[in-house]
């Protein structure tokens, strides 16, 4: 078995997206000019399209990302990967080699590269931190045209542009280290905390009592399960700005909700709610 199929089978990725007709409710014989894609190993369909779409393979995005990280020196491996919400995207993370640290923290680095098979985005690359002492997981994806791949690209093409957006988003990775390393050197009042809270849901424990009483419930109960996680990060990793964002990613992580569906948690940390939530905590504190 070549190392592309070790791969594909050892993430749960070896299935092919399928493309077929979609014809007339009333007359079977008649095509619409749409298709669906399917995974062929569910047979879930997961979307429609126009004639002229090219599919996109699991197999073409492995080879594109073994391609693209083969001149590294053997700094980057890919070390996970799987389908998100059914396979409409796929995942893949390379791991840096060595640790970086943060004060006592110990934080892996990872380059992360999501591409869709239903058509919706094309492949982006970006770069994730896994805190050793905690588990907490924070993944950053750049706004930036050069950190995209557009999904109508061929595969030649999308090999041939892989390592240079890899080779960006490892200097990005070693960017985002140093940030929280002098995060981890600043003190933060705790006025600042509230100011995060109320950022991010609107609502903090400064309010009143009366403001306090018209908030829906559940929004109460993510304001104090938030606060719970900022105060347990900051006990031990001080009342500092790495302090702060270890809070915010600890709850992100561990308890804020996310998709009940395979892999629904990296979704939502990846791209999804989490992913936006723990951004906004990002630029909040990158602000101060």
């Amino acid at each position: 078995m070549n190392t592309v199929d070790k791969i594909l089978e050892s993430t749960g990725l070896d299935f092919e997206i399928i493309k077929f007709p979609f014809v007339d409710a009333n007359d079977p014989e008649l095509e619409t000019g749409y298709y669906g894609l399917k995974n062929g190993k569910t047979g879930e369909t997961l979307n429609s399209v126009k004639a002229g779409y090219t599919v996109s393979q699991n197999r073409d995005l492995v080879s594109a990302v073994l391609e693209g990280v083969k001149d590294f020196n053997g700094k980057l491996r890919v070390t996970k990967g799987g389908m998100i919400h059914g396979g409409r995207r796929v995942y893949l993370q390379v791991e840096i080699a060595g640790d970086s640290a943060v004060g006592d923290d110990i934080v892996k680095r990872n380059i992360t590269i999501i591409d869709s098979n239903d058509g919706t985005s094309g492949l982006s690359v970006g770069v994730g931190t896994l805190t050793m002492s905690c588990q907490n997981q924070f993944y950053q994806f750049y706004k930036a045209g050069m950190l995209k791949v557009r999904h109508t690209l061929t595969i030649e093409q999308k090999i041939k542009e892989l390592p240079k957006l890899i080779e960006i988003a490892l200097r990005h990775s070693i960017k985002l280290v140093k940030k929280f390393q002098v995060w981890e050197q600043t003190p933060v009042i705790e006025e600042v905390k509230h100011q995060l809270v109320q950022h991010l849901l609107g609502v903090d424990r400064t309010m009143s009592e009366d403001d306090l009483k018209v908030v829906a419930q559940k929004r109460i109960s993510s304001m104090n399960s938030l606060y719970k996680h900022l105060e347990n990060e900051m006990s031990t990793k001080g009342e500092t700005l790495w302090g702060l964002h270890s809070g915010v990613t600890s709850w992100t992580t561990h308890e804020k909700r996310h998709p009940k569906r395979i892999n629904g948690h990296l979704e939502s940390l990846a791209s999804g709610s989490n992913y936006k939530v723990a951004n906004q905590a990002m630029e909040f504190i990158d602000a101060l």
